[in-house]
């Protein structure tokens, strides 16, 4: 199994904003995991993109 099968299909629990870095936290079958992104990712919901300049970033990322 490849690392990134871990995460489908897991929900995601949190979202942990720490100075310039942001961890996903995920349930995932057999352990909890949580994915480290060192580059911030643009967010496309409903058509609308976000990224990290935008005010509603944090809320569409965790959406």
């Amino acid at each position: 199994m490849a690392i990134e099968d871990i995460f489908i299909g897991a929900e995601m629990h949190s979202v942990t904003f720490v100075r310039d870095y942001v961890q996903f936290g995920f349930h995932c079958d057999k352990n909890d995991a949580c994915l480290t992104a060192y580059a911030l990712a643009s967010v496309t919901l409903n058509g609308v993109e976000y990224s990290k300049e935008n005010v509603d970033y944090r809320d569409a990322l965790c959406g």
